[in-house]
């Protein structure tokens, strides 16, 4: 059989068409057992898939380490796209079509689905697939980097990065109320409480709280690092130190004339110049 290569890079001979078997329906075990790896639950799906047997059922702990790294690969705060995922569908409890024909645990319309690549056909009642789960965040990680979220970080201004993160979220979840969104940035914020501070390197979703009561809405504050501030001081104090230079230049400019006249020797009167009494 052909290998293939899956999201994580993980290799199966034997699980050749492992989205075909997902979609023709799983059979669900138990859940993984606590302390189970992601790498052990990929390889865990992938054999029993090629062998036919009862898939075990992904944990909330595993879908936030899944969340991680699609959110890092697409450059993107892991606790946002968890929030989505929690405004979407409950973080998977209540996954079914919408009125507008989206599915999934994140919730993407057909054709949106067929231009980021979400697999449709997998986890429509329910997510029974770690594999098809990590296509799925993947797409909504790309889909919000594409409307603004992946330039956040380029900006300094806290007001400039919760209105990119704003258009993001408005751009995702536009058109089910005649072309308004259905949710705001506050409110994925509000669910994606449950995303572990373990997993994101901007602190969870207790940290956005913590900035959107402070006005600076976006997970990570974005600040110069101690080389550029360094940089930034040190150009300040060229400017000074040019400034000064300038000035005693220009002084010493209009000084010396002054001083050349007083330093000139009288001249020396003879008789004959003195004026007649």
């Amino acid at each position: 059989m052909t290998s293939i290569t899956l999201p994580f890079q993980i290799a199966e001979k034997s699980a050749v068409g492992w989205l075909d078997l997902i979609k023709a329906g799983v059979n669900i075990a138990a859940p993984y057992p606590h302390g189970t790896t992601l790498k052990q639950a990929q390889e865990a799906e992938l054999k029993a898939l090629a062998t036919g047997k009862p898939v075990p059922r992904p944990t909330l702990t595993l879908e936030a380490q899944v969340v991680k790294n699609v959110a890092e690969r697409w450059r993107i705060s892991p606790a946002i796209l968890w929030g989505v995922y929690g405004r979407e569908t409950n973080h998977g409890a209540n996954v079914k079509a919408s009125s507008t024909g989206a599915v999934g645990p994140f919730q993407f319309e057909p054709a949106t689905a067929k231009e980021y690549g979400y697999p449709l056909g997998v986890n429509e009642n329910g997510v029974t697939s770690l594999l098809g789960f990590e296509m799925q965040a993947s797409a909504a990680a790309h889909l919000l980097a594409a409307n603004g979220a992946q330039n956040v970080s380029k900006v300094k201004s806290p007001a400039q990065r919760t209105k990119l993160l704003e258009e993001a979220i408005a751009a995702y979840n536009t058109g089910s109320r005649h072309g308004k969104p259905e949710y705001s940035l506050a409110q994925v914020i509000a669910a994606g409480k449950g995303f572990p501070a373990a997993f994101s390197n901007s602190g969870g979703t207790a940290k956005l709280e913590k900035e959107a009561e402070e006005g600076e809405k976006y997970p990570t504050k974005v600040e110069g690092s101690a080389l550029e501030k360094f940089g930034e001081l040190g150009i300040t104090l060229i400017l000074i130190l040019a400034g000064a230079i300038l000035l005693i230049y220009g002084v010493a400019v209009a000084v010396r004339p002054r001083e050349k006249a007083l330093q000139a020797p009288m001249p020396k009167l003879e008789p004959w110049d003195l004026p007649v009494g």
